[in-house]
């Protein structure tokens, strides 16, 4: 039996809810950890334009990726939920790593600048799998 998913909205519109919620809430959640925790600002990984850029990039290929699924797999729903939290958990490898071992050429970064980028992570994530398969995590029982 195939996924069945609840909604009248076309894909670009679920597409367009997701990306939108997900600048709004890093821009709010970006400009609360610049003043929290005195991020620098040359610290380029969490200026505005980089926040966005990101949060666009991720939220659109999770779009694509759905769409994709939904075309040539039979359970696209918990599917993408698995493979968005997949996705999720590996994106913070690059993060980890900045902390661990920064590049030559930039400075040691703050613990709280890279904790913040982890965090950036959640709302893309959270909003693409909300209002592309209409909940978070893959049911139990479920393929």
């Amino acid at each position: 039996m195939k996924d069945v998913l609840r909604t009248e909205r076309p894909m670009w519109q679920r597409w367009i809810l997701a990306l939108a919620t997900s600048v709004l809430v890093n821009e709010v959640l970006r400009l609360a950890a610049v003043a929290a925790f005195s991020v620098p600002p040359t610290f380029q990984p969490i200026t505005r334009p980089a926040v966005i850029f990101s949060t666009a990039v991720g939220t659109t290929g999770g779009a694509m990726v759905f769409s994709l699924l939904r075309r040539y797999v039979s359970h696209p729903l918990e599917t993408f939920r698995k493979v968005a939290l997949t996705v999720l958990v590996v994106s913070w490898i690059p993060d980890v790593l900045l902390l661990l071992s920064p590049p030559p050429q930039l400075p040691q970064p703050p613990t709280a600048a890279v904790a913040t980028l982890m965090v950036l992570h959640l709302p893309p994530w959270i909003a693409s799998t909300w209002f592309l398969t209409g909940g978070l995590l893959p049911r139990r029982g479920k393929r």
